[in-house]
């Protein structure tokens, strides 16, 4: 009897303390943007999926921009696509 009531009263303390003090929650998401380097950037564009472009003035590959894909089953990237973006932007 005298244990029952000790595990009542340690029972109901740890809900009190769990009420006052609730675990923090933390809240992981993908940055919009990610410099690599001065002159490369890499944008998540969703799941399994990030855009790298060359952004240095300065490089020969200035606007260059590569999407590639994770493949999960064989654990490698993909190349989706590539363009140069500085061509768009200038004519």
């Amino acid at each position: 009897m005298k244990n029952e009531r000790i595990t009542q009263i340690l029972l109901i303390l740890i809900i009190l303390i769990l009420l006052l003090f609730p675990p923090r929650q933390t809240i992981v998401g993908s940055p919009a943007q990610v410099t690599v380097n001065p002159g490369v950037s890499v944008v998540p564009l969703g799941e399994n999926r990030v855009l790298i472009t060359e952004t240095n003035p300065n490089s020969g590959l200035r606007g260059q921009a590569i999407i590639l894909e994770y493949d999960e089953k064989e654990k490698k990237l993909k190349l989706v696509g590539e363009d140069n973006w500085k061509s768009f932007l200038y004519k």
